[in-house]
C-alpha cells in the first residue's frame, strides 16, 4: 500500500547484463544500450513503484534475470507510488505505457475496463495460477474469465508500537480491544512535565509526546472503520458513510484528536503521512497503523535502534480485528510488441524464489502459496515475530474479504477528512456532505 514521498521523482534506470545493475548514464534512456548490442535485442520498458529498499532486491533479481537473458534489456522508470496513478493515467492519454508496469491492487480492474492492460491468460503456466493465492484473482480478473494482472505482493496494515514507552507507562502487552486502545494512548500521551493525558494534572497545550498519531489519507484509517463493523459502500456502491457501524468509527478517529488530544493537533496535509511515520520513529509517537513496506524503513530511525523496540500486533478489534487487503500487481501493457518477453521477465523476478528473496529481506508478504510455507518454516532471526503478526492479520484480512471501495470513494474521504481533522469542518457537517457526494458518486459508478 503499503508503500513514498509526494514529490515526482522520475529517475531511468537501465540494468544490463554485463554491466551491472545501472548504466552508466542513468538519465537518458537512449543511451541505455550495451556497446555491441544489435538490432535482435528486446528492449522492455518497466514502470517500478517498488521504494529504496525493495529496489535492492529488485536490482539483483534484474541482473540475475540479464545475465540469463542477454538479448532482453529491462529500462526502469522509478516513480514516488503516490505519483504513479496521474503517470499512468497520463501516459495512457498519450498513448505512451511502458511494456510493465507495476499497479496498484485497486486500480487494476478499472485500468483494464480501459482496455489498458494485456490478457494474461495465455501466457501463465496451471502450476504458476494454482499457487498464487485465490483470493488475489479478485482484484485481477475480469468478468470472472480473463486475467490482467499477477499479484507482486500483498499486504495489510497492522499497529505498530514503541515497546520502552509501553514499558514506562507499565503497559504490558498490546491492546486487543478499541477501548484498551484508547485507555492506552492516553497513558502514553504525556506533556513536559510527564503527567500523562489520563491524569488530572495534564496540561494538552504543552505536550511532548502523543500516543498514537494518524494522517487524514484515509487509507491507513480504513482499520478502524472496519474494526467498529463498518465500511464506505456496501458491494453495490451504495454510501454507507451514516451507517450507525460507519459513524461510530469516525466519531472514534474525530475524538481521539478534539476529545482525548492523543494524536497531534496540527496535520498539515503538505508533510503526508511520511511525517507522522517520522514521527514515530523519532520516538515522538508511541503507535502507528503502518504496513510491511515501511518496516526496514523505520528500524534506522533513532527509536529503534534496537530492532527488538519495535512491537507489532494484529488491530484491535471493536468487532473485527480488520485490515483493507492491499498490494501491487504486474500487469503489461496492451501496446506491449513483445510479450512473451514481458510475461517471462515478470514471472522471474515474481518466481518462488524471487518472493521468498523479497520476504526476507524485506518483510514483503509473498502471494505465492509456496513462498509463503517456505518463510513460514525459517525458524531464525530478529524478525520471526514481526512476520508472524503480519501473515495473522493478513489472514484476518482475507478472511473478512474487506475491499478497498474504489478510488473515488477514498479520494473524497481524503478531502473530507482533511477539512475535518484541520478544524474547517464540524463532525456532522462533514458526515452530511460526504454522504451527498457518495451518493452522487454511486450514481456514476453504475
Amino acid at each position: 500500500m503499503i508503500k513514498k514521498k509526494k514529490i515526482s521523482l522520475i529517475i531511468i534506470v537501465c540494468l544490463l547484463s554485463f554491466l551491472g545493475p545501472i548504466c552508466e548514464n542513468t538519465i537518458f534512456a537512449s543511451r541505455c544500450f550495451a556497446k555491441g548490442s544489435d538490432d535482435k535485442s528486446v528492449v522492455l520498458s518497466f514502470l517500478n513503484t517498488m521504494n529504496d529498499e525493495e529496489n535492492e532486491t529488485l536490482f539483483e533479481l534484474v541482473k540475475e534475470y540479464g545475465a540469463k537473458n542477454p538479448k532482453v534489456k529491462i529500462q526502469i522508470e522509478n516513480i514516488s507510488f503516490y505519483d504513479a496513478k496521474n503517470h499512468l493515467e497520463e501516459k495512457f492519454r498519450q498513448k505512451n505505457l511502458p511494456d510493465i508496469m507495476r499497479v496498484e491492487i485497486r486500480l487494476i480492474l478499472p485500468y483494464a475496463r480501459q482496455k489498458m492492460f494485456l490478457p494474461l491468460d495465455s501466457y501463465i503456466s496451471t502450476n504458476d495460477y494454482v499457487d498464487y493465492f485465490p483470493y488475489l484473482y479478485k482484484f485481477s480478473v475480469l468478468n470472472a474469465k480473463e486475467l490482467f494482472g499477477i499479484p507482486q505482493v500483498t499486504d495489510c496494515l497492522v499497529l505498530f508500537y514503541n515497546k520502552s514507552h509501553f514499558k514506562t507507562a507499565k503497559i504490558e502487552q498490546a491492546p486487543k480491544s478499541m477501548d484498551e486502545f484508547l485507555s492506552y494512548a492516553r497513558k502514553l500521551t504525556i506533556d513536559e512535565d510527564g503527567n500523562s493525558a489520563d491524569s488530572t494534572l495534564f496540561n494538552q497545550y504543552k505536550i511532548s509526546r502523543y500516543g498514537f498519531s494518524y494522517h487524514f489519507e484515509s487509507y491507513y484509517l480504513l482499520p478502524f472503520i472496519f474494526s467498529f463493523g463498518g465500511n464506505l459502500c456496501d458491494e453495490t456502491g451504495a454510501p454507507l458513510i451514516k451507517s450507525d457501524k460507519t459513524k461510530a468509527a469516525l466519531k472514534f478517529i474525530y475524538d481521539l484528536k478534539s476529545k482525548h488530544n492523543v494524536v497531534p493537533s496540527k496535520i498539515d496535509p503538505k508533510f503526508g503521512h511520511d511525517f507522522t511515520l517520522m514521527e514515530f520513529m523519532d520516538g515522538r509517537v508511541s503507535m502507528v497503523i503502518d504496513g510491511p513496506w515501511n518496516i526496514k524503513k523505520i528500524l534506522k530511525g533513532a527509536a529503534f535502534k534496537n530492532a527488538d523496540n519495535l512491537g507489532l500486533a494484529v488491530i484491535p478489534r471493536e468487532q473485527n480485528s480488520a485490515s483493507p487487503i492491499g498490494g501491487q500487481y504486474l500487469a503489461i501493457s496492451s501496446s506491449c510488441k513483445n510479450p512473451k518477453e514481458a510475461y517471462d521477465f515478470i514471472n522471474y523476478i515474481n518466481s518462488k524464489e524471487a518472493q521468498v528473496k523479497f520476504a526476507r529481506a524485506n518483510y514483503i508478504i509473498p502471494t505465492r502459496k509456496s513462498a509463503m510455507e517456505q518463510v513460514q518454516s525459517d525458524s531464525a532471526g530478529a524478525d520471526i515475530s514481526i512476520r508472524k503478526i503480519l501473515f495473522e492479520q493478513m489472514k484476518l484480512a482475507a478472511l473478512h474479504a474487506y475491499n478497498i471501495p474504489e478510488p473515488q470513494y477514498l479520494d473524497e474521504l481524503n478531502k473530507a477528512l482533511e477539512k475535518l481533522l484541520s478544524g474547517q469542518t464540524g463532525f456532522d457537517e462533514t458526515l452530511e456532505a460526504l454522504s451527498a457526494k457518495f451518493e452522487t458518486l454511486a450514481k456514476e459508478l453504475k
